[in-house]
């Protein structure tokens, strides 16, 4: 196979989906750790296959064996995840639900499906959470509000959050008018329409504030009255609180 090359035009949900395949050995189990259904993993595949123009899986009895190309572009994959996550371990929703359940923790998941839509992730992660008897200890949010309102439909007692990067037509209307819990805005529009702050508020809305790593902003923000921060500096946060 000569055209690893183009792995570069590749998106990251091709690449995860042939390294949790080529680890579980079945499309089953690397839907189950995935959160996704077993067509969109294999749908995944088959498009990367396409792109690479070679086949990478075939199936024997006892489940799904890589290609010697299959083999061979594992190594890169492997090569490449080291390097994307500077050493650190990536771990599978059922591996942080555990952390969760264990330390007794509430956490934000964003579901990243913006771009890629991912046919059946609402219901595979929400049952994924019941499982683990967390739905009270969990937020899920996303940038696409459709499928925030799909999970409300499948759930309405998940809660969830609206994450937004830039203002809306007529954000506060817009607001206004949904079946959320919470609201997810960038800092950076707070800090220059702070009347948001009281106008969700008033709505009964939670404001969960990104991306936020400057002690000043969290200091700021959290003087302004938002509910919590997300951020990439966790100690930090809780330093500034520690000291208000």
């Amino acid at each position: 196979m000569d055209n690893y090359n183009s792995s570069s035009n590749i998106g990251m949900n091709l690449y995860r989906s042939f390294y949790v395949l080529a680890k579980s050995k079945s499309y089953a189990e690397a839907s189950e750790k995935l959160c996704i259904s077993a067509p969109a993993v294999c749908k995944n595949i088959k498009q990367l296959e396409n792109l690479l123009e070679t086949p990478l899986f075939y199936k024997e009895n006892d489940g799904t064996k890589l290609t010697p190309d299959g083999k061979e572009y594992l190594k890169y994959i492997e090569q490449g995840l080291k390097m994307f996550d500077l050493g650190e371990k990536i771990i599978f929703l059922d591996e942080l639900l555990q952390i969760v359940k264990d330390n007794k923790l509430f956490v934000n998941l964003e579901l990243k499906n913006n771009y890629v839509f991912y046919e059946g992730l609402e219901e595979a992660v929400m049952n994924m959470v019941n499982e683990f008897g967390l739905k009270d200890d969990v937020i899920l949010s996303s940038f696409n509000h459709e499928s925030m309102e799909l999970c409300k439909k499948i759930d309405p007692s998940f809660k969830t959050g609206l994450l937004f990067e830039s203002p809306l037509m007529n954000t506060v209307e817009y607001m206004r008018g949904i079946k959320h819990e919470a609201v997810h805005p960038g800092y950076y529009m707070l800090l220059q329409k702070p009347s948001w702050v009281s106008e969700f508020k008033k709505m009964g809305l939670e404001i969960n504030t990104w991306t936020v790593n400057d002690e000043n902003y969290m200091r700021y923000l959290i003087e302004m009255g938002v509910d919590a921060i997300i951020g990439n500096f966790p100690d930090l946060t809780s330093k500034v609180l520690n000291n208000l």
